[in-house]
């Protein structure tokens, strides 16, 4: 990405991201950084589309192990449990609005 921000030519290199490149990419140009905000028009919108995801996560469940356990390694089993809360919020929330 350096390579291709430092080959472009420019007066100012414009920065939108989520974190700050000009701390992780050396600018041989002057940058700004911008915020911004987005307006989804149209559907299906993406929360709609996450929720309906989270919600087909937590009626399909989980497989358990032998002993109850997940098969997955212990830190992907961790980030799952969280996804699994967000399901079951999720399908709650879908649940009442249906």
């Amino acid at each position: 990405m350096e390579k291709t921000i430092n080959a472009c030519e420019c007066d100012v290199v414009v920065v939108a991201t989520p974190i700050d490149l000009r701390r992780l990419v050396n600018m041989k140009r002057p940058a700004v950084r911008v915020g911004y905000e987005l307006e989804e028009i149209g559907r299906p919108k993406l929360v709609d589309l996450i929720r309906e995801c989270l919600y087909r996560l937590a009626a399909s469940g989980e497989k358990q192990g032998p002993r109850g356990g997940s098969r997955e390694a212990p830190a992907t089993s961790r980030a799952r449990g969280g996804m699994k809360k967000a399901a079951r919020k999720a399908a709650r929330v879908t649940r009442g609005k249906r």
